[in-house]
């Protein structure tokens, strides 16, 4: 089939001489075609109006391109239900956006509300039958285009528009009632920004593997039931596949379970060890404090008492050589510790006497027992002083050790 010759004639003179009227001419016996088919498609008179201006454009570019074998009918109403398409998506893009724009407007006007609103939505939520609350759900809380929400529940877009509408204007009336007032626009724009919140990081995945958990115990418990009651030959068959059911989720518990307690374990004797190193490094710690008290002490007590020390050297010499001395004396009174000691000592020291005092009884003309009685006197008053002196010779020697040793214990306490 080719074009007919009035068409083609047309186009071949508006494509060799760009003739405005032959332009105008295939214009005017193709425009109904053209609005009929994209008024159909549109719906509306002004996108028909811009769907048309779009196919003819397209025509007066491609008219040289086109082959003789053409049908230009078939291909202007092929054009314009590209065309219709085209003007169809860009009018849903631009009211989508005018009203995302109208409901950011609106939100922002009234975002104090949703304050209010907030506590009594889901009691308001509550007040809504069971279809219309499936299709605010849908909507707003899930954010479903009104295509899905239709599909679940088994209408078509425009009822389910409707619905939606018609559930808003019921939730708004009851906000009304609680002396909230808000508009329906600005109620669903609410409800769909803030209904739903993001929950815990981590939350699902706990609450999946207890649900799975409780899910996996009491279907084994209801399993076990039913196997009570079959053959031998049944209970079996159940058994291998329960167990193939259940066995990688009781292991996969068992060995969560299993490292939960060695993460513990582990984490408690890694706090004893540290808990040990820190007592170890107090107790050297106050040791080292302590040696370099000692230490700071002794230096002091070096530094400030050098004479002090030779002092006492000194006394501890001086005491030595009294010490032997009274060694001496000790000798002698081991020596007259016997009665015979003692007799002989007698003796000698009247026999001494007698010698000493000689000239003096001569002088006075005494008789041999008057002298005897005399030197008799004499000794026993000389053995007297000499005892006296004696103890009085050893307690101060011995007072003198006594000191010397309290001078030289305190002297090592000082240096230490």
């Amino acid at each position: 089939m080719n074009m007919t010759a009035n068409d083609l004639d047309l186009l071949g003179r508006f494509s060799r001489e760009h003739s405005e009227d032959a332009f105008t001419e295939l214009v005017n016996q193709h425009m109904n075609l053209v609005y009929s088919a994209a008024l159909r498609q549109v719906r509306s008179p002004q996108l028909a109006e811009e769907v048309c201006q779009a196919v003819f454009t397209q025509l007066a570019r491609n008219a040289p391109k086109l082959a003789p074998d053409t049908i230009l009918t078939a291909w202007l109403y092929q054009v314009t239900r590209h065309a219709a398409i085209d003007v169809m998506r860009s009018e849903a893009r631009r009211q989508a956006r005018e009203q995302i724009a109208f409901e950011m407007s609106d939100m922002n006007e009234t975002s104090a509300n949703w304050t209010q609103i907030e506590p009594l939505l889901d009691e308001a939520m509550q007040s809504l039958d069971q279809t219309d609350r499936a299709a605010i759900l849908l909507r707003y809380f899930e954010n479903k285009s009104l295509r899905e929400v239709g599909e679940a529940l088994g209408a078509s877009e425009d009822a389910a528009q409707k619905r939606v509408r018609r559930a808003v204007e019921r939730l708004r009336e009851f906000f009304l009632q609680h002396k909230i007032k808000v508009g329906a626009t600005s109620l669903a724009a609410l409800v769909s920004t803030n209904a739903v919140q993001a929950a815990p990081l981590g939350l699902a995945a706990i609450v999946a593997t207890s649900a799975m958990a409780a899910c996996v115990s009491a279907s084994t418990v209801v399993t076990i039931t039913k196997a009570m009651a079959m053959t031998t030959l049944q209970k079996a068959i159940i058994a291998v596949v329960v167990t193939g059911a259940i066995g990688p989720g009781l292991y996969q518990a068992a060995v969560s379970h299993r490292l939960r307690q060695q993460v513990q374990i582990l984490t408690q004797e890694h706090q004893a060890a540290q808990d040990q190193t820190r007592q170890q490094l107090e107790r050297e710690r106050d040791n080292a404090k302590a040696a370099l008290a000692a230490l700071a002490s002794e230096e002091f007590a070096r530094k400030n008492s050098p004479n002090e020390v030779l002092k006492l050297r000194g006394e501890v010499g001086r005491l030595r050589q009294e010490n032997d001395q009274l060694g001496s004396s000790n000798a002698l009174s081991n020596a007259t510790a016997t009665p015979e000691a003692r007799k002989i000592l007698r003796e000698t020291q009247k026999l001494g006497m007698s010698m000493i005092y000689k000239g003096f009884t001569q002088q006075g003309k005494l008789t041999p027992d008057q002298s005897d009685k005399l030197n008799r006197h004499r000794g026993k008053a000389q053995r007297c002083l000499f005892a006296r002196r004696h103890t009085l010779l050893f307690s101060h020697r011995a007072s003198t050790i006594s000191g010397a040793n309290s001078h030289r214990r305190a002297g090592s306490g000082a240096e230490q």
